[in-house]
Order: structure tokens, then sequence, then C-alpha cells
């Protein structure tokens, strides 16, 4: 634990108080409604990009992604790296700004105390862009396994698995993460950054840029079974990407003894062997 976090657990509980009572001040008021509003315009954005290249894909591909050839990979196009890797950036991006707004306030609370003066507002920006950073890798992962399955046609037009037994393993696979005990971990750290980020705090851009990647990355190893998912529904489906990005929120912001993160994984294991048993039957 840093200097930082080891001096905010010698204080009184009193004191602690204080420093979460600076919450109130208009200055860090204003700046969190500044921020918040720019995730909301980023998330947006990424949505509005998302809905675009759907649009366009269809457009492109309108035989392959019309009646029974949806399930055919042999007539799945190949977006290439390149394609893929925009795509998954801007799902990222649409997807996870929401999810890191209990980080984001929190760092804002601390930046406030270290840097009363405007400069929180930059060093809370150098947060973003490594909180961005570090999905932006997982983004570049998965893209590569897009490209890598539909080269060898293991993809539907729609970017689903064209396996039903592969698309059960993934949903089982992905319910097991849920109910393992670094998935709680991860959660709690990100329902509750605070003494995370206190732990790990260092002042100035480069201190802000890697505690943003160290953030993120908690956050990738969090949800990258969830995001996963989207290899079931199909990469481009935005309803689905959409219920899953709420549900991603919802972890964040649900209180524990809900344990929903358990609840999702039962259903996902459950949903996972009866795909398995349907195909097999």
């Amino acid at each position: 634990m840093g200097a930082l976090g080891a001096h905010w657990l010698r204080q009184p509980f009193h004191l602690r108080l204080g420093l979460i009572a600076m919450a109130t001040s208009a200055q860090l008021r204003r700046d969190r409604a500044i921020l918040l509003g720019g995730l909301a315009c980023v998330s947006a954005t990424g949505w509005f990009v998302l809905a675009h290249m759907s649009a366009v894909s269809a457009g492109l591909h309108p035989v392959a992604m019309s009646g029974m050839l949806m399930t055919d990979p042999t007539n799945a196009p190949n977006p290439g790296y390149g394609m893929a890797l925009a795509m998954w950036a801007a799902m990222t991006v649409a997807m996870m700004a929401p999810a890191t707004a209990p980080g984001l306030s929190a760092y804002l609370v601390l930046a406030h105390r270290r840097h009363p003066d405007r400069s929180a507002m930059l060093a809370a920006a150098g947060f973003l862009a490594g909180y961005f950073g570090a999905w932006l890798g997982y983004a570049a992962l998965a893209a590569a396994a897009q490209s890598a399955l539909a080269t060898a046609m293991r993809l539907t037009p729609i970017g689903a698995l064209a396996s039903p037994y592969l698309a059960a393993g993934v949903l089982i696979a992905a319910g097991v993460y849920q109910l393992t005990p670094l998935k709680r971990v991860c959660v709690t750290r990100c329902r509750s950054p605070l003494l995370q980020l206190m732990g790990m705090w260092r002042d100035g851009g480069s201190g802000a840029l890697r505690l943003g990647v160290g953030h993120g990355s908690w956050c990738v190893v969090c949800c990258w079974a969830l995001m996963a998912l989207m290899f079931v529904v199909g990469v481009m489906n935005l309803f689905w990407m959409a219920v899953i990005a709420i549900f991603i929120l919802a972890e964040r912001l649900a209180p524990a003894r809900w344990r929903i993160d358990c609840i999702a994984g039962v259903l996902l294991i459950g949903v996972g062997a009866w795909v398995a048993l349907a195909v097999a039957g």
C-alpha cells in the first residue's frame, strides 16, 4: 500500500469522513458533473459508431445477412484485423465508459485533495486515458480472436460462433468465472475503488496514467468473460451489447449482498448446459 493509503488508514474515523465530505464542495461537484457528462458523450459516440458500422456491414453484405444464410459460416464476411480492432475499440468505449464512473469519482475526490486547483481535471483526464488504454489492449486481443475465427470460417455473418458446442463452452466458462474468488475480488475493487486508488497513488500526469491503467486492468480482469459473450450472441448484435453493458454497470452499482455476479454465473452455466444438451439431443 502506498504512503497515501497508509496515511489514510492511520487517521481516526471522523477524519476519514472529512475526506468523503469533500465530495460536497462546489468545485468538486462541478468537475464531477463535467467529467461524467463527458463520459456520457464518449459512450454515446461509441454507440453511434457501432450502429453505423453495423448498418454499413449489413449494406455491404445484404445476402449474407438475410434469412437462413445468417447462420452459414461459409457466407460470413471477413472484415480483417483492422476493421475488427476498430469495432472492438468502439465497443469497449461504448460499454465500459459508464462502468468507470465509480472509479473516476473516487479518483477525482483524491485528486482534489492533492491538487485543489484546476490541475485535478487534467489528472482525471490522464486517469481516463490509462483506463481506456487498458481496454484497448483487450480490444486488440479480441479483434485478433475474431479475425482468426473468421479466417477459419468459425463465425456466422453476424459474428457469432458457428459451432453450438463452442458457444455452449463459452457460456459455461463465463458462468464458472463469475463464481470464482478472482471475480469477487475484481468486482469489489471496481465497486469500491477508493482504497485501491489510495494504495497505488502517484502524483503527476504519469502517475494519473499509471493509476488509470491499473484500475482499467482490474476492470478487464473483472469483465473479460462477459465481453467474450459477444462471440455467442454476435459481435455486432447491438441489443445484447446493451444488455451486457447494463449488467456490467449493475455489478458496480448494486449492493454487494445482492450477489448478482453469482446469480448471472449460475444462469450462464444453465443456459450453456441447455444449449449443449439441446444440440446433443
